[in-house]
């Protein structure tokens, strides 16, 4: 990613034109520098809270090393 792709609160890919929160597309970038730094295996699962007043899925990453 360079600085030409942060456009305020946008992020716009300078060689594709792919479109996205600014913040967003960082807190991934982020995740996928550590994974790949730490050699981490995330494994996603998906779960209903229930003590809302409307019930609400989750997502959960577990990180396993």
């Amino acid at each position: 990613m360079d600085a030409a792709s942060r456009k305020g609160e946008k992020f716009v890919c300078t060689n594709c034109g792919h479109v996205d929160d600014a913040n967003w597309q960082a807190a991934r970038n982020i995740k996928a520098k550590a994974v790949n730094q730490y050699r981490l295996l995330l494994k996603t699962t998906t779960k209903v809270r229930q003590d809302l007043p409307k019930p609400r899925q989750l997502i959960l990453i577990m990180i396993k090393r």
